[in-house]
């Protein structure tokens, strides 16, 4: 049975989209993002990568590339990438190097290429190292965001109260993920049943991809490098695509917070005290004068492309990648020194500009509140994590930027 493209489900069906009371389309805006989807295999990939690199992008292989047979030609495309090249041209992240450590110790299979990679690694030729440092200023934000994506992969599992999330008992297994998919969609469902498994057999809950594709984007955002995620998990392409959407969602609330606190917004128009337990105490409604929010960007701006390519076993090849800007690394530092929110000017209150599931019952507006959430920790790192941002995490009710979707 071919496995279905569940991006692409997103995009294209009903089921996945917004109540139109919900959704905003991006007509216009710089912070886009487009799809592509072609007939092809590892060679189609190879010959796909060869082009990609005039002008430059930095590749970011995942492991199970490195694992499989069926991908020389795509390590012979790489190695070509980067003659002639003074930047880098492929990144082994820390994550993946980890995923690989033991095949590149002791290889079960492809020797060749393990030595290959190795040696490149070691002599610094034509595969580099990237790894987000702890003592970065954003590495607090990179684990933040971590562990909003991650929840999903919990979904399954037992919580404090003796069920799941979707109060259903964990041992039955069927009827959990069924529920998580009634309620929550395909794409919550398959990260569910992959985070119960990485706790049947490992003890814990694999967050690697999350922290794979966040660094691939974070590298983007330092260097000003364009880059590409290449892999063969499906996986990967609904991180990033949540990755983006939050990016993009909390850089425009970093930006209107400015906004907000230099008076361009006005008065509030409203202030309600009821907000379904995602704030405590009440919430301030300022109206949003456009429905996208554009108006918030920079008009001095640095933009750079991050995306996934997708090598599905079906004998097709899905490209998603999205327009960044490296002024999000202001976002990303404000989020790391206040734990998690996306602006520190009005105290301990966080400004949100996609408010759903709170009925604010006055249009469309951004909010200010404290938020109701979740102290964590992760690799040392203490956050928090709103509530809301895990709503956000888990529904299919996001706001949709502009995509453009070419099929070859």
């Amino acid at each position: 049975m071919t496995k279905r493209h569940l991006l692409l489900d997103h995009l294209g069906s009903h089921r996945f989209h917004d109540p139109p009371s919900l959704s905003t389309t991006l007509k216009g805006d710089r912070l886009r993002s487009a799809c592509f989807k072609e007939t092809g295999n590892s060679k189609t990939l190879a010959r796909t990568i060869a082009s990609l690199n005039r002008p430059p992008i930095v590749f970011f292989p995942d492991a199970n590339i490195a694992f499989r047979s069926d991908t020389q030609e795509i390590w012979d495309a790489l190695r070509l990438a980067a003659l002639g090249s003074a930047k880098d041209s492929t990144i082994i992240s820390g994550t993946v190097e980890f995923e690989m450590q033991e095949w590149l110790a002791d290889p079960h299979s492809n020797h060749q290429r393990a030595r290959d990679i190795s040696a490149a690694l070691n002599q610094k030729t034509w595969l580099r190292r990237f790894q987000i440092a702890p003592n970065d200023t954003i590495y607090p934000a990179i684990i933040n965001y971590i562990q909003v994506l991650g929840v999903r992969r919990q979904l399954a599992r037992r919580w404090s109260d003796g069920q799941t999330p979707v109060q259903t008992d964990p041992n039955e297994k069927c009827e959990t993920l069924n529920a998580i998919r009634n309620r929550l969609g395909e794409r919550a469902e398959s990260l569910a049943r992959k985070g119960r498994l990485d706790f049947e057999k490992k003890g814990f809950v694999d967050l690697n991809d999350e922290f794979n594709c966040l660094s691939m984007v974070a590298y983007s955002l330092r260097t000003g490098d364009n880059s590409m995620l290449i892999t063969a998990d499906e996986d990967l392409v609904e991180i990033f695509w949540k990755v983006q959407w939050f990016l993009d969602t909390h850089y425009r609330a970093w930006l209107a917070a400015k906004l907000v606190k230099h008076g361009e917004y006005g008065k509030p128009v409203k202030e309600i005290t009821e907000t379904d337990g995602y704030f405590d105490g009440g919430l301030l409604l300022y109206r949003r004068p456009t429905s996208h929010l554009s108006e918030v960007l920079p008009g001095h701006f640095s933009p750079v492309k991050s995306g996934v390519i997708y090598l599905a076993p079906d004998n097709t090849i899905v490209s998603f990648a999205f327009n960044f800007e490296r002024e999000m690394l202001g976002l990303l530092e404000t989020r790391a020194a206040t734990g998690g929110r996306c602006t520190d000017l009005f105290g301990d209150a966080n400004l949100h500009v996609h408010l759903w599931p709170v009925e604010t019952t006055v249009g469309l507006c951004l909010g200010i509140g404290k938020d109701v959430g979740a102290s964590v920790e992760l690799n040392g790192v203490r956050t928090f994590v709103p509530r809301l941002d895990l709503e956000h995490a888990l529904t299919v009710r996001e706001r949709v930027v502009q995509t453009a979707i070419f099929t070859a």
